[in-house]
Parts: C-alpha cells; structure tokens; sequence
C-alpha cells in the first residue's frame, strides 16, 4: 500500500490519506516489536552464536526493509498531501473558471440599445461585472502565487499545475478587453439613447404648441382680435425662448457625431432624428409667423370695418343737413347768410372728409391685392 500511486488520482483523496494515516499508526504500534525482534539478533551475536553471520545478513534485511517501509510511508503521505494541495488548486481554479463562463456568455449578450432605460440597466451590470473583474483579480493573483509555490516545491504535477495557471491568466486577461470595448460601447448607446429622448422631448414640446399656432380663429371683432395677437406674442416669446434648447440638441448631437466613436448606423439615426426636429421647430416658426401675420391682417381689418362704420354713421350725420328743406324758407339776408355759413362749414367737413374716404379706399384696395380673409363676423 505504502509503494503505490494512488496519490495520482484525486479521486477519495481524504479516504486515502485516512487510510496512510491508520498505516502510519500501523507501522508505529509495531515499532517496538521490530525494536525487539533486532535487538535478539544483535544479543545473540555478541553472544558469538554460531550462525552470527546469518542472522546478522537477516537483522540487516528486517531492518533495511522496516526503513524502507517507513521511508515509503512517509513519501506516499508527502504526495497525498501534495495531492490534497493540487485539488485545492483545481478548485480554486474551476471556481474562476465557472465565473469566466458567466462573465463570457454576459459579455456576448446583445448590447444594442433598445431604450434609454435598457442601456441604464445594462450599465449597472456592466458596472458589476467590472468590479467583480476587480476583485477577482485578487483571488487571481493568489492563484498564480500558489501555483507557483507548488512548482518551486517540485510537486509531482508541476507541468500541469503551471498549464492550468497559464492557461487561467490567458483567458482572465482575454475578458479584460472586450469589457473595456463594452463599456464604451454602452457610454455611446446611452449617449444616443438620451440624445433621442431629448429629441422626443423637444418634438413633444413642438406638438404642444402647434395646434396653438394653427388656430384659425382671427376673433370677432377689434378687442377679440387684439387680445388674440397679445396671447400670441407671449408664444411667439415662449417659442424665441425655447429655441436654445433646441440649439443644445442639435449641439449634443454633433458633438456625438464628430466624436468619431459611433458606428455608421448610429450617425445615420442621429442624422435622421435631427433633420426631424430641425423640420419640425422650422415648421412651427413658420406657423407662428404666419398666424402673427393671420392676426395683424386681422387687427387691420377690423380696424378698418370700424373705422368703416364710423364714416357711415358720419355720412348719416351730415346727409340731412345736405338737403335741409329749410333752405327754401329763409327770407331774410340774414337767414340765407347763415344757411350759406352752414353749408360752408359742411362743404369745409366733407373736402376734409374726403381723405378719410381715400384711406379707406386704399386700405380695401391694399386688402383685395393681399387676399387678406375678411372675418366672418365684425
């Protein structure tokens, strides 16, 4: 038992060694009796016994054959706790070796951003993944160091025992890369992702405020009008504000763009979505210039309908002194010179009203040309 190999299989290592362990104490429980048995034959020797040379060849033998016993017992302990320590190795090893299975398979997983918070989360794990890369690397360099004890003590499995060091430390350090890319690739996923998020949320914005501007109500009359320009200055104050947000997008997306990092797909979405929004925000500049021209044209016209109904009614008021009958009743001088000073004051009124007639004419001319829309009420 003590001469085989056994200590080269790992398999039932601690049957094994309480096996060696039992024989030990075997061989220690009848060490008095080899004791014994040589001290007869020396006794006998000494005592010039016939056959002295005999038994001195035999006491050679027991006793050369009980150290070599001992001798094997010792070294065959010696390998099984060699062999105890290369299956502590291994362990410690395939413990690495089943997180580098994991690590490897969570590093092939598809990284192509989905959202923003399917990259964020992807993040995280990122973040784990390279603290673990971190700690482990601890665990690794005890590794290396007790594979190296192992050789330097010349352990019966020193070739091995380095293979499978070097081998770990190749494939530990193989991660190392593809995390870094990893994580790269992940800061621009986020990047972009937040970028659409902010596109999507100045298009919302946009979304908002163009069924304000496509309004078509021009109110109904003077007041209703100016009170719809007033609102519609403070959106056209809110849009002028708004716009270096939507300068800041652009901006970001740029910067994203010429950082040279992002593959072509990704350049081509970012392009897309901004000529998107750039479209969009100049639709709505449109929009609200045209309804700011919409109302002053119809703050205009009704103004002029106004101004209009006022000439009417002073038409109405000077008509009947236009064909006073009491004309043809004045009798005296003095009373056809009144007449005469009144229809003179009236002639003076209406050769002044007369530019009042022609701004009106000019205006209404102006408003045909223009295709200025006339309001539905006024």
């Amino acid at each position: 038992m003590s001469l085989d190999d056994t200590w080269r299989d790992l398999t039932n290592l601690s049957g094994k060694i309480k096996q060696i362990e039992n024989f030990k104490e075997e061989i220690d429980a009848n060490q008095s009796r080899i004791d014994e048995l040589i001290g007869k034959g020396e006794k006998l020797i000494n005592d010039q016994h016939y056959a002295s040379k005999d038994i001195q060849d035999k006491t050679n033998d027991i006793n050369k054959i009980w150290q070599d016993l001992i001798k094997a017992t010792e070294n065959k302990h010696l390998k099984l706790d060699d062999a105890g320590d290369e299956q502590a190795f291994n362990r410690s090893v395939e413990d690495v070796e089943l997180w580098l299975n994991e690590i490897e398979r969570q590093l092939v997983i598809d990284d192509k951003a989905k959202d923003l918070n399917y990259v964020q989360n992807l993040l995280k794990k990122q973040s784990a993944i390279e603290l673990e890369v971190s700690d482990r690397q601890e665990t690794l360099n005890n590794i290396i160091n007790r594979a190296n004890e192992l050789i330097d003590k010349n352990h019966f499995n020193k070739d091995q025992i380095a293979a499978k060091k070097n081998a770990l430390v190749k494939r530990f350090n193989n991660i190392k890369v593809p995390v870094k890319n990893r994580r790269r690739r992940l800061v621009d996923s986020a990047k972009t992702q937040q970028l659409f998020c902010d596109i999507e949320d100045q298009i919302a914005w946009i979304n908002e405020k163009e069924p304000i501007v496509k309004s078509s109500n021009r109110g109904r009359d003077l007041m209703g009008a100016q009170n719809l320009n007033k609102k519609h200055q403070a959106i056209l104050s809110e849009i002028n504000n708004h716009k270096p947000r939507i300068q800041a997008v652009i901006d970001q997306a740029e910067h994203l763009i010429k950082d040279g990092s992002m593959p072509k797909s990704g350049v081509d979405q970012i392009n897309e979505r901004i000529k998107t929004l750039n479209d969009r925000w100049n639709e709505l500049l449109d929009l609200a210039n045209k309804r700011k021209e919409s109302l002053d044209d119809a703050i205009l016209i009704h103004q002029y309908f106004t101004d209009v109904n006022e000439a009417e009614t002073w038409l109405n008021e000077k008509e009947p002194l236009a064909s006073d009958p009491s004309i043809g009743t004045a009798k005296t001088e003095d009373a056809i010179e009144a007449l005469l000073k009144k229809h003179d004051a009236l002639m003076d009124d209406i050769d002044a009203f007369k530019y009042t007639i022609e701004d009106l004419r000019k205006r209404a001319e102006d408003f045909k040309q223009r295709k200025v829309p006339v309001p539905m009420e006024t």
